[in-house]
């Protein structure tokens, strides 16, 4: 009776595949072994006590009854306290996680028609699940405790056959995610921090043991998590998972896992633009540095295509900064874009610098569009660092495409009635004019010459000053010089 009611009641409150767990149990068997034995020798001994038995002592088989009675009831203390720490929900994580092994993950997947009989992540996936509409914190830290050390110590003894790592890899961050979107529902904020710090240990981990996929699957749902965190407003949540893309991103360059780190920086990408729309200025801060730093070290280890996904992302933050937020916080976009872009120059990878000069044209463009004119004259400066850059490198395709985007932001800014930003510009345009000539670049040096008369005009029928203009194109004559 006593098992019986254990069995329902961790049933009803955890999940019905716990039931396994009572079955298994030895202790219950092993006890309903000794009360069959003491029961049929007590009612065989009632037979036969009138008649006897040859070769019985009837006083000592008496009181072997006597003696079985009590020994069996004395097993039932023992046996009341295991099943009392039976019901503990981490108890039964820690007997349920014994289960979860390679073979047995895959097994289950491989197996469509009885899968939900033989998983077993899913009888703590459901524990942990009940606990969090119970707000049962420690249980729900004990169960991702018990997957994430689970699933590290497969990564790090077991060998993948071809095609078995992404199996694996996605199911078990799948599970761990969708406790994370759960938990965000809940609006427990706590469990969202456990399941990002968790995911973020086995990140590093599958990145020491080179697993590229396991790497780009947590990377991915770290994303997902911290992209629906931030979009529910749980802005501690949103920045952990920042900080641990950061980490993973950064990491994935030292191994080569390069598909890995642009995932990575897809992710960033992701969270700092739903940190931006929603206004969420140091979550968005630390996507930006994060990414940058990522987009840097990736053209120092030979990664171009990680370093223009990180340009990318970093246009879609910037972007959506100059929307919702005040530009000076939008403006770190800009100063990472200018990073990226000037180490690209610098190393010659012309298409991340290209990359980074259409960012910084659309984050220009837009600041102009919602005038923000300070950030707008940020990233007119950035295009003219980057173009110069270029230019000492002898890119020649880079430059030409920052003074292109130059033009673009002058023009808008004389539309705006923007004189501060259009002296700026055209103090730039020089710049990369004027090492442009010194290069001996004379194709650059025509167009730079052909948009500042062109804003020259501009300024006449505005009736501004355009003396920066006679400046620029003037230093730009005596480089030819």
């Amino acid at each position: 009776t006593l098992s019986l009611v254990a069995v329902q009641l961790a049933a009803q409150s955890y999940s019905a595949r716990v039931i396994d767990v009572y079955k298994n149990n030895p202790d219950m068997w092993i006890l309903l072994s000794i009360y069959i034995v003491v029961i049929f020798y007590g009612l065989g001994l009632l037979k036969v006590i009138d008649i006897g038995v040859a070769g019985i002592n009837m006083e000592l088989a008496i009181f072997a009854v006597y003696f079985l009675g009590f020994f069996a009831f004395v097993c039932l203390i023992p046996y009341i306290l295991k099943t009392l720490d039976l019901l503990k929900p981490s108890v039964l994580i820690k007997i349920s996680a014994e289960k979860i092994t390679k073979d047995n993950v895959l097994k289950a997947l491989n197996d469509y028609e009885i899968v939900d009989e033989i998983d077993p992540v899913q009888p703590i996936i459901d524990i942990i699940n009940s606990a969090l509409g119970k707000n049962d914190y420690e249980t729900i830290r004990n169960g991702l405790k018990v997957i994430t050390n689970s699933t590290i110590s497969i990564l790090e003894e077991a060998h993948f056959e071809s095609g078995e790592e992404d199996k694996f890899a996605r199911y078990i961050i799948d599970a761990i995610q969708n406790i994370a979107i759960f938990a965000i529902k809940k609006e427990n904020e706590n469990s969202t921090l456990s399941v990002v710090i968790n995911l973020g240990t086995i990140g590093i981990k599958a990145i020491k043991q080179e697993l590229e996929t396991a790497t780009q699957e947590t990377a991915k749902a770290l994303g997902n998590v911290g992209t629906k965190a931030a979009e529910q407003k749980q802005e501690a949540a949103a920045r952990e998972a920042v900080k641990t893309l950061g980490n993973i991103g950064a990491e994935a360059i030292v191994q080569e896992l390069k598909t890995a780190t642009r995932e990575a920086a897809k992710a960033l990408g992701n969270v700092g633009t739903k940190a931006a729309e929603q206004k969420q200025e140091v979550t968005m801060q630390e996507a930006a540095k994060a990414l940058g730093n990522i987009g840097t070290e990736a053209i120092v280890q030979n990664d171009p295509y990680s370093a223009e996904e990180a340009a990318k992302a970093l246009e879609s933050i910037g972007t959506k900064a100059a929307e919702n937020e005040p530009e000076y916080i939008a403006n770190e976009t800009v100063e990472e874009l200018k990073k990226i872009g000037e180490k690209a120059a610098e190393q010659k990878v012309k298409e991340v610098a290209d990359q980074a000069v259409r960012a910084l044209k659309n984050v220009g463009r837009k600041s102009v569009n919602q005038e923000l004119q300070w950030l707008a004259v940020q990233t007119v400066e950035a295009l003219g660092n980057v173009g110069i850059k270029a230019a000492e490198q002898e890119l020649k395709g880079v430059p030409f495409s920052a003074l292109l985007a130059l033009e673009i932001i002058g023009k808008k800014a004389v539309e705006k009635e923007f004189e501060w930003l259009a002296v700026e510009t055209a103090i730039e345009l020089g710049k990369v004019g004027t090492k442009a000539a010194e290069k001996g670049f004379d194709r650059l040096v025509r167009e730079a010459k052909r948009i500042l008369n062109e804003l020259c005009k501009k300024f006449k029928e505005k009736k501004w000053n355009y003396v920066e203009i006679l400046k620029a194109l003037q230093s730009i004559d005596f480089a030819e010089e």
